[in-house]
This record gives C-alpha cells, structure tokens and sequence, in this order.
C-alpha cells in the first residue's frame, strides 16, 4: 500500500493541494484534469491535457481566482484513490490501499466520475454533486419557506466563466447530520445540465471546513464529522 500526504490550502473559500510546489484546484467536481505540467498525486507524474475541454487553461483558471494555479486536479485522478481531507491541520493524505475517517458515512453515486449524494434541502429529497472545487452550494428548486437571504456572490465554472448570483441560507440533512448552508442559483445552461444527471445542484466545500472528511470513490463513500 503506497500512501503520502501533500499540504492543503484554503484561501478564499477555495481549495488547492500543493505539489512540488505548485497550487492545484483540487476539485472532484471537475471530471477530468487538466494544467500546465505534469503531475502526481500518487506514484510518477503523468502528462495531462493543457486545457478543459479544448477552452480554459491553468492561466484562465489562474485569473478567475486571483490565485497562481497549475491546473485543477479532477475526477479521473482523485476517484482513484482514498483521500483523508483534514482542513483542521490542511493535510491531504490518500493511498492506494483503504483508509479510515471517523464521521458518518454518505453514500455515494457517480455521474462521468463526479460523485453525488442524497440529501434534503428544506424539506425535499434530492440528489446534489459533492464539488470540493465549489466555494459555495448549487440548488436549481424553489428555496424552502425557512430560507434567509444572504447576499450576492461572484462565482465562475468552466465553459460559463463568471456569473453573479443571489443566495440564501437553507437547512439540510444529510445521512445523521443537519446543516445550514449557503446556497446560489447556477444559470443558464449549466442549471438545465443538471437535469441530464437527476441532480438538482451542487453540495460546495462548506461541509467540509475546519472538519476531517473521508473520500472514499472506490467504495462509494463520503465520511463527513458532524
């Protein structure tokens, strides 16, 4: 079994693991990977394509988020592997073989590699992408009576750039654990896209601050503390 840990970074509601060195969005809503260099997460560094599909590069990326970046660290690689994400001590440990997380366990599902879950927001059953690379979460329904305004935000995915939007805070419960959290309105066409998965948005990193959080793709598992 080969295991290593690389430091985590969060700036700005967003996550990188460093390598060499180098920032990477780690990002397990994006399915594939892509950068300026090679890169390991595990084992030799392997080529990777220089941009998503055939548009947005590391420098793109990079300008979006005020932040100098090599690429963003997708699905195909990270669903390879168990990861331990401690942002107590901003430590990512992962391995080839099987590790363990204390927490309550989330069953997973996979759509083109990117995971998602069930969960209610309000009182609705649905099922939402797990996004480590989303500052904030996605819900396309209507906003549960309960809901309370918090503000606009400035946002950006790949293939839409940026995008403002309105959000609210809304309950939800997950698999033994009730949060509050803040919720936008993904436009367009991305919102539409959602539809094709049986997905109605996005659950962002929120869920994971200053907590230990077990992803664990091979068997279908997300470990989050309450």
């Amino acid at each position: 079994m080969l295991t290593v840990s690389h430091p985590l970074h969060f700036k700005n509601n967003h996550l990188y693991v460093e390598i060499g060195g180098s920032l990477w969005v780690y990002d397990t809503g994006a399915d594939s990977t892509f950068g300026n260099q090679p890169v390991s997460l595990l084992g030799p560094a392997e080529e990777i394509q220089s941009h998503y599909a055939g548009q947005f590069s590391a420098a793109d990326i990079s300008g979006f988020l005020d932040e100098t970046v090599a690429g963003i660290i997708g699905a195909d690689i990270i669903n390879r592997y168990d990861h331990i994400i401690d942002l107590k001590k901003n430590i990512l440990t992962l391995s080839d073989g099987n590790l363990t997380s204390v927490g309550t366990a989330q069953p997973l599902d996979f759509f083109m590699g990117v995971p998602m879950l069930p969960v209610k927001v309000g009182n609705m059953p649905c099922n939402l992408f797990f996004d480590t690379g989303a500052q904030i979460s996605y819900y396309q329904g209507d906003a549960p009576s309960n809901a309370s305004d918090a503000g606009t935000l400035q946002d950006f995915f790949p293939l839409i750039g940026e995008f403002e939007t309105p959000t609210k805070m809304i309950p939800i419960e997950l698999t033994g654990i009730k949060h509050t959290i803040r919720f936008g309105k993904l436009p367009g066409m991305m919102g539409m896209a959602l539809k094709m998965a049986d997905v109605s948005g996005i659950l962002g990193n929120e869920v994971m601050r200053n907590r230990i959080t077990g992803y664990l793709p091979r068997r279908g598992q997300l470990i989050l503390q309450a």
